[in-house]
Protein backbone atom coordinates (compact mmCIF):
# COMPACT_ATOMS: atom_id res chain seq x y z
CA UNK A 1 0.00 0.00 0.00
CA UNK A 2 2.64 1.86 0.75
CA UNK A 3 3.99 2.11 -2.59
CA UNK A 4 0.44 3.33 -4.36
CA UNK A 5 0.08 5.96 -1.59
CA UNK A 6 3.90 7.22 -2.37
CA UNK A 7 2.51 7.44 -6.24
CA UNK A 8 -0.75 9.53 -5.23
CA UNK A 9 -3.40 6.97 -4.95
CA UNK A 10 -6.51 7.72 -1.99
CA UNK A 11 -6.55 3.71 -0.07
CA UNK A 12 -9.55 3.33 1.80
CA UNK A 13 -10.37 -0.32 3.66
CA UNK A 14 -13.40 -2.32 2.29
CA UNK A 15 -15.26 -5.35 3.49
CA UNK A 16 -13.24 -8.75 3.30
CA UNK A 17 -9.78 -7.77 4.37
CA UNK A 18 -9.49 -5.59 1.24
CA UNK A 19 -7.88 -2.00 0.30
CA UNK A 20 -9.45 -0.18 -2.93
CA UNK A 21 -6.40 2.79 -3.71
CA UNK A 22 -7.72 4.91 -6.73
CA UNK A 23 -5.79 7.52 -8.55
CA UNK A 24 -7.29 9.92 -11.46
CA UNK A 25 -5.58 11.78 -13.61
CA UNK A 26 -6.75 13.92 -16.42
CA UNK A 27 -9.63 12.07 -18.19
CA UNK A 28 -7.70 8.08 -17.29
CA UNK A 29 -8.37 6.55 -14.29
CA UNK A 30 -6.62 3.92 -12.02
CA UNK A 31 -7.88 1.93 -9.61
CA UNK A 32 -6.43 -1.23 -7.08
CA UNK A 33 -7.85 -3.70 -4.77
CA UNK A 34 -5.58 -5.63 -2.79
CA UNK A 35 -6.56 -8.46 -0.66
CA UNK A 36 -4.87 -8.17 2.51
CA UNK A 37 -6.13 -10.92 5.14
CA UNK A 38 -4.04 -11.05 8.24
CA UNK A 39 -1.96 -8.06 7.06
CA UNK A 40 -0.48 -10.04 4.20
CA UNK A 41 -1.01 -9.29 0.62
CA UNK A 42 -2.26 -12.58 -0.62
CA UNK A 43 -4.11 -10.69 -4.59
CA UNK A 44 -4.18 -7.46 -6.28
CA UNK A 45 -6.92 -6.42 -8.95
CA UNK A 46 -5.89 -3.22 -10.84
CA UNK A 47 -8.35 -1.78 -13.44
CA UNK A 48 -6.80 1.02 -15.62
CA UNK A 49 -9.44 3.37 -17.89
CA UNK A 50 -8.31 5.73 -20.48
CA UNK A 51 -10.06 7.78 -23.60
CA UNK A 52 -8.47 5.93 -26.17
CA UNK A 53 -6.71 2.71 -26.35
CA UNK A 54 -4.81 2.16 -23.19
CA UNK A 55 -1.90 0.72 -25.95
CA UNK A 56 -1.52 4.50 -27.11
CA UNK A 57 -1.37 5.65 -23.84
CA UNK A 58 2.28 5.89 -22.14
CA UNK A 59 1.01 6.54 -18.70
CA UNK A 60 -1.51 3.90 -19.01
CA UNK A 61 1.59 1.11 -19.57
CA UNK A 62 3.61 2.47 -18.13
CA UNK A 63 1.64 2.72 -14.87
CA UNK A 64 0.46 -1.46 -15.47
CA UNK A 65 4.31 -2.43 -16.16
CA UNK A 66 5.24 -1.08 -12.68
CA UNK A 67 1.92 -2.11 -10.81
CA UNK A 68 2.63 -5.95 -12.51
CA UNK A 69 6.31 -5.66 -11.43
CA UNK A 70 5.97 -4.83 -7.95
CA UNK A 71 6.56 -8.48 -6.65
CA UNK A 72 9.68 -8.64 -7.87
CA UNK A 73 11.42 -5.25 -7.53
CA UNK A 74 14.41 -6.42 -6.46
CA UNK A 75 14.95 -8.57 -9.57
CA UNK A 76 15.59 -7.34 -12.66
CA UNK A 77 14.76 -10.39 -14.87
CA UNK A 78 12.33 -11.09 -13.85
CA UNK A 79 10.93 -7.37 -14.20
CA UNK A 80 11.70 -7.58 -17.99
CA UNK A 81 9.95 -10.92 -18.09
CA UNK A 82 7.11 -8.82 -16.30
CA UNK A 83 7.16 -5.98 -18.47
CA UNK A 84 7.33 -8.04 -22.17
CA UNK A 85 4.10 -10.15 -20.75
CA UNK A 86 2.40 -6.65 -20.07
CA UNK A 87 3.15 -5.12 -22.91
CA UNK A 88 2.38 -8.14 -25.33
CA UNK A 89 -1.04 -8.52 -23.51
CA UNK A 90 -2.41 -5.09 -23.87
CA UNK A 91 -1.11 -4.66 -27.79
CA UNK A 92 -2.64 -7.94 -28.16
CA UNK A 93 -6.22 -6.36 -27.02
CA UNK A 94 -7.57 -9.96 -25.87
CA UNK A 95 -7.03 -11.91 -22.45
CA UNK A 96 -4.00 -13.40 -21.61
CA UNK A 97 -3.19 -15.23 -18.47
CA UNK A 98 0.60 -16.44 -17.59
CA UNK A 99 2.55 -17.90 -14.65
CA UNK A 100 5.31 -15.92 -13.48
CA UNK A 101 7.79 -16.59 -10.45
CA UNK A 102 5.31 -18.09 -8.88
CA UNK A 103 2.30 -15.93 -9.69
CA UNK A 104 -0.72 -16.07 -11.96
CA UNK A 105 -1.12 -13.03 -14.09
CA UNK A 106 -4.74 -12.31 -15.56
CA UNK A 107 -4.66 -9.30 -18.20
CA UNK A 108 -7.93 -8.63 -19.90
CA UNK A 109 -7.64 -5.82 -22.34
CA UNK A 110 -10.32 -6.80 -25.44
CA UNK A 111 -13.47 -6.44 -23.94
CA UNK A 112 -13.45 -2.75 -24.32
CA UNK A 113 -11.70 -0.18 -25.65
CA UNK A 114 -9.82 1.98 -23.28
CA UNK A 115 -10.14 -0.78 -20.03
CA UNK A 116 -7.86 -3.15 -19.17
CA UNK A 117 -7.50 -5.40 -15.95
CA UNK A 118 -5.13 -7.29 -14.74
CA UNK A 119 -4.84 -9.49 -11.35
CA UNK A 120 -2.03 -11.15 -9.81
CA UNK A 121 -2.72 -13.43 -7.38
CA UNK A 122 0.07 -16.47 -6.19
CA UNK A 123 -0.06 -19.77 -8.10
CA UNK A 124 -1.21 -22.58 -6.70
CA UNK A 125 -1.61 -26.27 -7.36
Amino acid sequence: MAALRGKGHQCVPQEAEAVRCALEIGESAFEVTLRVPGGRLSSVFASVRTPGPVDGSPAAMAYLSWLAELPFAGDRAVVAEVHRWVLVGVTAQKGRTGRISGYRYTLDSGRRAGHVTLSIDPFTT
